[in-house]
């Protein structure tokens, strides 16, 4: 998992932040399309074949990447090879029987003996999602739309649930096989187009080629197959988004413990990594046209891999656009929450809808504030009184929903403040307590030291107060400050 995070820091090296001193684009001067990546691979046509303009003034050169095809059989296969590679690794390499499936396992299965699953928080709440990613980019690298690629993501999940392993099938696990498989799929996909460069040659290229395989490996695959990976063409000319900002923060951090009603304190050091895909106040229909993913890792004992959250846009609309700078805006995302520190473990897939408005204040002020909530069908929470399963599971299974309230200011300069508070009500469908009521408060501050560097400054309130029939009610607070020093990647060569 260290290894998969690390590959994903280095792919995000490669991405093209905006200047520090550029100021944030007006809702109206974005216009993100679906790119032609999306359409997947096709045989060289005639159409494809079309010449188009090199970013550099070069010669024209042939765009066999542009206006690719659909391919059923392609697109099966690496949707199949997901799977056995899933299965491969449950026989081979990971200890326990799961991967001893047989004819009378799958006939239990299919006869609608289902069950919740026993495994621990790490592999349900991040393996679960990588392995859906897979069966996503088998249809969206060969020409699939985002939708369709869903589907199949849906059809995998169930497929591998009723025959890839021993245990029983789990609701769970096809909801988030499902659910965050095709968040994580579209996220790997465009980063993947926006590390890749089909003009670029010698080291450069094969770089180029070694970070997508890693952030994608079936877009990676396809292109070594179909030899891809060596050919010189033109890039279509929406492969990467017009706005695009990343950044690699390093500092100090204090995070604090309570769970007995007094608070610990440890400090250690941070390290966190973000990207900001397209304009995220720009919301078309394309589905993640615009998307935000972040990571953080410290070195806390209990708390390596402390913090993720992805969000992207599956649906927007302008409701007002006003000539005085206000916009309205009605949207809808598919979010992704891990977060396990030394107070508590939680895990949610979510689709929020909500209402943004875009303006100008005092003509020096960009302002975003938005209110959204949020539909949870699955989520895991860390139960006081679960007992460990023998797969080290010790959180219940619930569903429930939510309110956020997030503001944005970024003034002259390029000087942000970033507010966010959220509520969460969980019912539990398997476990000890009955219910879970979770509340996260965030403020980050980030201002310009030089033409790539920024100091931030951020706080993080979580808390868990858990409810339970027969048990007294318990209360988690996991606060914490930090201190850092981000800085953003070189360009790349358009």
């Amino acid at each position: 998992m260290r290894l998969k995070l690390g590959l994903l820091g280095a792919a995000l090296l490669a991405a093209e932040p905006t200047s520090a001193q550029e100021s944030p684009p007006r809702l109206s001067a974005l216009r993100l399309e679906p790119p032609t990546l999306a359409q997947g691979w096709a045989k060289p046509t005639a159409t494809g074949l079309r010449a188009v303009g090199s970013a550099q003034g070069q010669d024209s050169l042939p765009c066999w990447d542009c206006d690719r095809a659909r391919q059923a059989w392609p697109a099966f296969g690496e949707w199949t090879l997901g799977m056995w590679t899933a299965w491969a690794f449950n026989r081979f390499l990971r200890e326990g029987d799961v991967g001893d499936i047989s004819l009378n396992q799958w006939l239990t299965s299919w006869r609608g003996r289902w069950d919740w699953d026993p495994n621990g928080f790490v592999v349900n709440q991040i393996g679960h999602p990588l392995q859906g990613a897979t069966y996503f980019n088998g249809y969206r690298t060969n020409g699939y739309s985002f939708w369709t690629a869903s589907a199949m993501t849906l059809v995998g999940s169930f497929v591998w649930e009723c025959c890839g392993e021993k245990n029983l099938p789990a609701v769970n696990d096809l909801l988030t096989t499902w659910i965050g498989g095709t968040g994580v799929g579209e996220i790997t996909r465009r980063l993947s187009d926006a590390v890749l460069d089909n003009e670029a040659r010698g080291a450069e290229r094969f770089w180029r080629e070694a970070g997508a395989f890693a952030v994608n490996p079936v877009r990676g695959f396809d292109r070594i197959v179909r030899g891809h990976a060596h050919r010189v063409g033109a890039n279509p000319p929406d492969a990467r988004p017009h706005n695009y900002r990343a950044s690699v923060v390093t500092g100090a951090l204090a995070l604090g413990t309570n769970r007995t009603g007094e608070t610990q304190w440890l400090t250690g050091a941070k390290l966190a990594g973000r990207v900001v895909y397209g304009d995220p106040s720009q919301l078309t229909e394309a589905p993640f046209s615009t998307f935000e993913v972040d990571f953080e890792l410290t070195s806390i004992p209990g708390a390596p891999l402390y913090f993720m959250r992805s969000e992207g846009n599956l649906w927007g609309k302008v409701l007002r656009r006003q000539a005085t700078g206000t916009d309205w805006l009605l949207s809808s995302h598919l979010r992704y929450d891990y977060v396990r520190s030394r107070a508590f473990e939680i895990g949610a897939q979510s689709v929020t809808f909500g209402v943004e408005r875009d303006y100008m204040l005092f003509k020096k002020v960009r302002v975003t504030a938005g209110t959204r909530l949020r539909a949870i069908p699955i989520a895991a929470v860390e139960d006081d009184f679960q007992p460990p399963s023998d797969e080290g599971r010790n959180y219940d299974y619930t569903y429930g929903g939510g309110l956020e309230l997030q503001t944005s200011f970024t003034f002259p300069n390029d000087f942000r403040v970033r507010t966010r508070s959220s509520q969460t009500a969980l019912r539990v469908i398997d476990g000890v307590a009955t219910s879970h009521v979770l509340e996260r408060q965030e403020f980050l501050l980030d201002a310009p030291l030089g033409h790539r560097t920024r100091f931030e400054a951020g706080l993080r309130y979580q808390t868990r107060r858990s409810y339970f029939a027969d048990q007294p009610r318990t209360r988690a607070y996991a606060p914490e400050f930090w201190l850092g020093l981000a800085i953003n990647p070189p360009r790349w060569r358009r």
